[in-house]
């Protein structure tokens, strides 16, 4: 809040109280209306409208093929791939499934700085060996 003393005249002062004031008389309210659902129903229908329709082949790009991305194979039981930004972990794990004929544990997304790649870490069972894929891949 800025102080006017008396007598002195600040006209960026009053320039910058302005809008405030008439902000003030439009009280707006932050509350989002879901008109009678709950919040997990409403977030179920806005996803449900938004989902990717993507080709089990367009969800997986590559694999990655960097010394991490080896030792994840070797020690984790994990493949790293590049797959489509667009792609999420459940399109990952179908297209694990489909592609690769191998069941996933886990899968763990992230989207490089650049915004243009997203990787997966897919964890495999224990019953899978994510070597032999790799030897299939021919990456190992």
């Amino acid at each position: 809040m800025l102080l006017i003393q008396a007598g002195t005249t600040a006209p960026g002062a009053i320039r910058m109280l302005a809008p405030t004031a008439i902000n003030s008389e439009k009280i707006r309210s932050n509350r989002v209306e879901f008109h009678g659902l709950t919040r997990r129903n409403q977030r179920l229908t806005i996803c449900a409208s938004t989902a990717n329709n993507l080709d089990q082949y367009q969800c997986i790009s590559r694999p990655l093929t960097s010394e991490a991305a080896m030792k994840n194979v070797i020690e984790n039981n994990t493949l790293v791939f590049t797959v489509d930004v667009r792609a999420d972990k459940t399109e990952i794990k179908a297209a694990m499934k489909n592609v690769f004929n191998v069941e996933t544990r886990k899968v763990n997304t992230l989207i490089r700085p650049d915004k243009r790649k997203k990787k997966a870490f897919v964890m495999l069972k224990p019953e899978y060996n994510a070597v032999d894929v790799a030897k299939r891949l021919g990456i190992l």
